[in-house]
């Protein structure tokens, strides 16, 4: 799976500060629930998580 999201910063575009996750609180709760993450960041704001299941 990838999942693209926005890290929590000011940026002027995107969806409100208070909706936005960061990169390690989204790949903490994926390996929470047996997935192994890998997160690549596009630019400032925006990230990528590589999550492959564990087993």
């Amino acid at each position: 799976m990838v999942l693209f999201e926005w890290e929590p910063v000011e940026t002027g575009i995107g969806p409100p500060l208070s909706e936005k996750i960061s990169s390690d609180q989204v790949s903490n709760l994926l390996e929470e629930n047996g997935f192994a993450t890998k997160t690549v960041h596009v630019n400032q704001a925006i990230y990528a998580i590589i999550a492959t299941n564990k087993n």
